[in-house]
């Protein structure tokens, strides 16, 4: 059975169970998922994905639906440096940054990556829950095309959606480095947008459903499980 549908997902946290029951409330079958990332992977031990994901992995084959993951700044940038299937499963699929997938007649570039603003709380656990090279990184050698969208796990401030909240100039306090780091996500991110200027752009990481129009782009923000209607062909 073919697939006739694009949906973009939203942040999970490792909640993979609460996701699966989400996606089958909401009816969601012969899709195409797209995760904005911080699905939680690295947050578990390998030997936990099997079982783990086993609800989610049986979702999607009964619903003839097949999920891709893009890297959040709560997921092991180790992961997602070559494009692989997970758990064992071969409906649940890692993508390194600036892959890009012709689904449906769509052309989508997908990159990772963010900045945590948590980061300082993350430095120092038992299991490492913070990875130094966990940020958006933008390629300027990539042979950019004209896309449909672009999805990232944060967002290009040209948006105008999200700027910097009294959290996070306190969590500036703590952590010297953050505003600098921020800075050049920030820059770099616009630059992405410049190089690119899909007709959409989807992002997670704010925990916020939101949209902005700049030119001729649509900015979507998915909040936390959510599950976004992208394309749908009859």
């Amino acid at each position: 059975m073919t697939k006739d549908k694009i949906i973009i997902a939203g942040d999970i946290h490792g909640d993979v169970g609460l996701f699966a029951i989400k996606l089958k409330r909401n009816q969601i079958e012969n899709a195409h998922i797209i995760h904005v990332g911080d699905f939680g992977i690295g947050f578990f031990e390998d030997h936990e994905y099997p079982k783990l994901l086993k609800p989610l992995h049986k979702f999607l084959a009964e619903s003839n639906s097949h999920l891709y993951v893009i890297r959040g700044n709560h997921d092991d940038p180790g992961y997602f440096n070559t494009r692989k299937t997970i758990g064992g499963y071969d409906n649940i699929e890692l993508l390194p940054d600036y892959t890009v997938l012709e689904l449906l007649g769509k052309k989508i570039l997908l990159v990772g990556g963010a900045v945590s603003i948590d980061r300082i709380d993350r430095y120092n656990t038992s299991i490492p829950t913070w990875w130094k090279n966990e940020t958006f990184y933008l390629n300027e050698n990539f042979a950019y095309e004209t896309y449909d969208a672009v999805v990232t796990h944060t967002r290009p401030p040209i948006s105008g959606l999200f700027g910097i909240n009294n959290f996070v100039k306190s969590m500036m306090v703590a952590d010297k480095d953050l505003e600098q780091d921020l800075k050049i996500e920030n820059e770099d991110m616009d630059k992405l947008y410049q190089l690119t200027k899909p007709k959409h752009w989807f992002f997670g990481h704010f925990h916020e459903s939101a949209t902005a129009f700049v030119e001729n782009t649509k900015f979507r923000c998915v909040d936390c499980h959510e599950a976004y209607m992208y394309h749908y062909t009859e």
